[in-house]
């Protein structure tokens, strides 16, 4: 029992001196660029893989990519010359920056209302395609297509899908998914769960293709998608406008570029031309009432003529008089149409049912000033509608254009009073005038009189319609002479392909496979705290470490052999020396094996150890105190049941057993035995602490040179510790790429504390290439290469 109790003064001999502990600090984060480099240069195969992938993926991108191509086109905004108003002037009277006007013309042209338009009139929302083994080609333009889509209300689920479009013959199609395509008339509309549709066939079609891909595409967002492709930009310091488009179709894009300007130049007329709509409306309303006061006078004069059976001659002077009343008569008729437009033009602007909207004016209003101030104030309403298409009523631009239309409006009311009453004191002069002729006229005889006064009403009612027939060719002249101020300075062009630019391509595929697995490489290696060479141990484990062993592909768990000269045996018989440096007095004669954790090979460093020592001529035992989880006997005997089925440690602790019944030989291993754990006992660490354990060690030591003992884990059991007075020297296992830095701190507690006499390290799992490789170096200096003679390749 007295190795059950704390050390003695012969135990404390036995000891190995203590190094002087460092202090140990938990395992950081750090940045090893060595360790890197290494790592790279071992991992060389991948990068170039990675990097001929990339190569690969940049050639299969540009192989199936669509080529886009950049049309070009420049117009000139400018405003109508013969108006004799100009708005970017009186924006700039008013502070008003003219670019701003500019950028309201872009913003225009990239409305959805512009682009949906466009969508519309080109038949974009529908695309053809023929189906090729790369990819498909779009036959926009191409006259392939032998079918025109006449009407189509597609379900939303089918936007953005390619559809089969096959013409059986000249009256029926097959149409619909691949898996789904049913039969249909060609020239009727015709409804299927995709929605409706109406085919006719295209007469225009040059080289008609029978089978096709169809794709329809949600108007809304195929607009929404050509407004974010097109780019307008203005030139510095002057009016033009500098238009881009990209798109797949040359064509298509030269289209789209030509069916936005010729949209936006159709708006601007319209809009330009609302004061001339209402002043038509106003003139065709007189036009009609004149017509039919004129046709009733006609018929009056043939009515009169018929039934009084008189003759048309007419005296000399009566003519003369009757011609002065006439013309006095028809002077006053075309002042009070005139004051009747005046009328109706001031109760059209003191109507507040909308105060922005265009004020109608007829060229028959004697005002000039009147005629300026409308002209004016709707250029400025223009204007406003302009900037309200993409800005709100709050904004500053929109706010400085209407500042000046109240005024503006009391300057057309002033100016509307002022001419009424200068009409009034004309229209009462004229009335006077025509009354003293009509005096001189009443001495004719009465029917006489009567047919005069039918002729002369007739002529005035003649001349007014001519009159107003005469106005409205003027202003229909008008309208039709409206420019929007767009002026095609280039027409579009194609400019070549812009993407994806193919050495861009190769360039990214090349840098992504380059940097892909460098950086993940590199990030493995930082993010790795497994144990990979020798500085890693002693940054935290000041202890010897008696070498390396090399990461075995045998099947066979009994590497080291008589006569065997690989690198792993030789490894074995390296550690074999270096036991001697590390000795007590010269004996190590009951010699531990541990590790942290499961996995870590200190099985097989245990009997591997004891082969190298039995083959020098030692009788060696390996004890198998691994009574949780025994690997030792299934490793020797290759059968996994030997290690509980044949009796060993447990059934010697427990009395069922005699010492000699559990020590067995080595089968082709001479001078090698061992003691299996037996059965598993379900208090190992009670049973290892019993008196037996100290008796069963005792006499082992007269028996075996050296005693191997494989326990557990001290990283996950305290039984190893259980054992320090009966052993003489520790070894604590390691594993290459799996033992964990920070479990080096139990290791290095182990150590400082003397939980385990003589402790040493063994790294297991070194792999060819790496630190501790093969032709690094291990241990205290020894070295083998491949191919130098000094050991054979493993068979």
């Amino acid at each position: 029992m007295e190795y059950l109790n704390p050390p003695t003064d012969r135990m404390e001999e036995r000891a190995a001196p203590a190094a002087t502990q460092k202090s140990v600090a938990p395992p950081g984060f750090s940045i090893d660029p060595t360790a890197i480099l290494r790592r790279l240069l071992r991992k060389w195969w991948i990068i170039v893989l990675c990097v001929g992938a990339g190569y690969a993926a940049a050639k299969l991108y540009l192989r199936y990519q669509e080529i886009n191509y950049e049309i070009e086109a420049l117009i000139q905004i400018t405003e109508d010359e013969d108006t004799g108003v100009n708005t970017r002037v009186i924006l700039g009277d008013m502070g008003v920056d003219s670019r701003q006007n500019l950028e309201t013309d872009i913003m225009m042209m990239k409305s959805r209302g512009v682009l949906s338009k466009v969508v519309s009139d080109l038949d974009l929302a529908v695309s053809f395609f023929a189906e090729g083994r790369i990819r498909n080609s779009n036959l926009y333009g191409s006259g392939g297509v032998p079918v025109r889509v006449v009407a189509a209300a597609p379900s939303d689920d089918i936007y953005g899908e390619l559809m089969t479009l096959r013409v059986l013959d000249s009256t029926r199609l097959a149409f619909g998914l691949e898996e789904e395509i049913d039969t249909f008339r060609i020239g009727l509309p015709f409804t299927s769960r995709f929605g409706t549709f109406h085919f006719v066939l295209n007469e225009r079609a040059s080289r008609p293709i029978d089978d096709l891909l169809v794709t329809f595409y949600n108007p809304q967002d195929l607009a929404d998608r050509y407004a974010d492709r097109l780019t307008v930009r203005a030139r510095p310091n002057s009016n033009f406008l500098q238009m881009q488009i990209e798109d797949e179709v040359p064509q298509r894009g030269m289209d789209v570029l030509t069916s936005v300007i010729e949209t936006y130049d159709s708006i601007m007329i319209s809009r330009k031309n609302t004061s001339s709509f209402k002043t038509l409306n106003f003139i065709d309303e007189r036009i009609d009432e004149y017509r039919n006061e004129l046709n009733s006078v006609e018929q009056r004069a043939e009515d009169f003529i018929r039934e009084n059976n008189l003759l048309v001659d007419i005296p000399t002077n009566l003519q003369m008089q009757l011609g002065e009343l006439r013309e006095t008569e028809q002077q006053l008729a075309t002042l009070k149409l005139q004051l009747k437009g005046i009328d109706n033009l001031a109760g059209y602007l003191q109507n507040g049912e909308d105060p922005y909207r265009q004020i109608p004016y007829s060229a028959d209003i004697p005002s000039v000033n009147i005629g300026g101030f409308i002209e004016q104030y709707n250029q400025l309403l223009q204007q406003r509608e302009i900037y309200l298409a993409t800005a709100s009523p709050e904004n500053p631009v929109v706010q400085a254009v209407e500042e000046p239309l109240s005024g503006l409006k009391n300057d057309i009311l002033d100016a509307v009073v002022r001419a009424r009453q200068s009409m009034q004191y004309d229209v009462s002069r004229l009335n006077n005038s025509a009354d003293s002729l009509l005096n001189e006229v009443k001495s004719v005889p009465g029917q006489r009189r009567e047919l005069l006064s039918i002729d002369r009403e007739q002529g005035i009612k003649e001349q007014l319609y001519l009159f107003l027939l005469q106005r409205r060719e003027e202003t229909s002249l008008t309208q039709a002479i409206t420019a929007s101020g767009v002026h095609m300075v280039e027409p579009p062009s194609n400019e070549g392909p812009v993407g994806p630019d193919p050495l861009q391509v190769y360039a990214i595929g090349l840098v992504l496979g380059l940097i892909i697995p460098t950086t993940a490489i590199a990030a493995r290696e930082v993010l790795d705290t497994t144990i990979k060479n020798q500085t890693d141990i002693s940054e935290y484990l000041d202890v010897a470490i008696l070498g390396s062993i090399g990461a075995s592909e045998e099947e066979n768990h009994i590497v080291v052999k008589h006569g065997s000269r690989t690198a792993i045996a030789e490894m074995f018989r390296l550690v074999r020396t270096n036991l001697r440096f590390v000795a007590v007095q010269d004996k190590n004669q009951v010699i531990l094996v541990t590790s942290s954790m499961g996995g870590e090979g200190k099985t097989f460093i245990c009997i591997n150890l004891g082969a190298s020592l039995a083959v020098s001529g030692k009788r060696v035992l390996l004890v198998g105190m691994d009574l949780r989880k025994p690997k030792l006997g299934a490793y020797v005997s290759g059968l996994s049941s030997s290690d509980t089925e044949l009796p060993g440690v447990t059934n010697y602790l427990t009395g069922f057993a005699e010492l000699e019944d559990t020590i067995h030989p080595i089968p082709d291993h001479e001078n090698l035995f061992y003691q299996p754990c037996g059965t598993i006992p379900p208090n190992p660490g009670e049973l290892m602490m019993g008196n037996r354990t100290v008796q069963m060690f005792e006499e082992l030591r007269e028996k075996f040179d050296y005693i191997v003992v494989d326990t557990a884990p001290v990283g996950l059991v305290s039984d190893a510790l259980q054992l320090r007075p009966l052993v003489d020297l520790s070894l604590y296992v390691v594993r290459y790429g799996v033992t964990d830095r920070k479990q080096l701190m139990l290791a290095a507690d182990i150590h400082q504390h003397r939980k385990l006499p003589n402790l040493s390290i063994i790294v297991n799992g070194v792999k060819r290439g790496a630190n501790y490789g093969y032709g690094y170096g291990y241990g205290y200096g020894y070295g083998y290469g491949d191919g130098d003679g000094y050991y054979v390749q493993e068979s």
